[in-house]
């Protein structure tokens, strides 16, 4: 028995000894990683998401702050361009963008 899936990005699985043939879909996700902001006290980063490199971008941590320096964006789909910015934040005072980072989903 043959299986396909036309899906690009799919893994299959083949179970031949059952004769079942099994399509995942893979799920991408994007990983950011950053430097620390160079201004003492952060609380903490937003992370911010567009489609297009002119904004808007929306934030998409949710309501809480990224403490480390690192977020991993799991929402993204086969096919499209993302830009992303990081802004640190403290108190309630949010920095400027940091450079926007392009990110192509194949």
């Amino acid at each position: 028995m043959r299986a396909r899936w036309a899906g690009a990005g799919a893994v299959v699985l083949l179970l031949a000894a059952l004769g079942v043939a099994v399509a995942v879909p893979r799920k991408h996700s994007v990983k950011l990683q950053w430097k620390p902001s160079p201004t003492a006290g952060v609380d903490g980063y937003n992370v911010y998401r567009s489609t297009s490199p002119d904004g808007p971008f929306a934030k998409i941590n949710g309501k809480e702050l990224v403490h480390g320096l690192v977020y991993v964006d799991r929402h993204v789909k086969n096919g499209h361009h993302y830009y992303y910015t990081v802004r640190s934040v403290q108190g309630n005072l949010e920095g400027a963008d940091c450079n926007h980072i392009e990110v192509y989903i194949p």
